[in-house]
């Protein structure tokens, strides 16, 4: 399996589309990813804030977390006050305006690590949008980690949590 630097993915989703046309789509993917790399591990990491009580334990129950009700999509930042910020904001935000229920320390942070392949699948669905520079909206729910039809890990949730102090 081959990994894909998510800044570069852009860039290089077009000249895999491009190239796939020509060569078919592992080849390309082969090609496109010779130039990438994202860590160590092969894995883009990002972060995500999930209010503590409902958001949090379905994870923890391995049942699949909603986004929240506002905007039905997560905010994943590369900044953790930045991905608090995010949820924060529209976990407590009603029509009415936002409610003051939760506070900033209020929130976990766990560290969502996407695969290219499953970059690139999520990306292609539209479940996964860059917005600005490390930040991606992703919409709809989550797992704690998921595996597409051929057995590739799209991403998975970390094992640890962290709060704001």
């Amino acid at each position: 399996m081959f990994f894909i630097r998510v800044s570069f993915l852009f860039r290089h989703f077009f000249m895999r589309q491009l190239l796939a046309q020509h060569f078919g789509y592992q080849i390309a993917l082969n090609i496109a990813s010779r130039s990438c790399d994202i860590n160590g591990n092969g894995v883009y990491s990002s972060l995500v804030g999930l209010d503590p009580y409902k958001q949090f334990d379905d994870l923890n129950n391995g049942k699949e977390v909603q986004p929240d009700e506002y905007s039905k999509r997560f905010g994943l930042r590369k900044d953790p006050v930045a991905a608090v910020e995010r949820a924060q904001y529209f976990n407590d935000w009603t029509l009415e305006g936002p409610k003051g229920d939760f506070c900033a320390k209020d929130y976990v942070l766990v560290e969502v690590e996407l695969t290219a392949i499953g970059y690139l699948q999520k990306a292609e669905a539209g479940i996964l949008l860059k917005y600005k520079p490390n930040e991606y909206r992703w919409q709809g729910t989550m797992k704690a980690l998921e595996f597409d039809e051929n057995g590739n890990l799209l991403y998975k949730f970390g094992s640890e949590a962290m709060k704001i102090v």
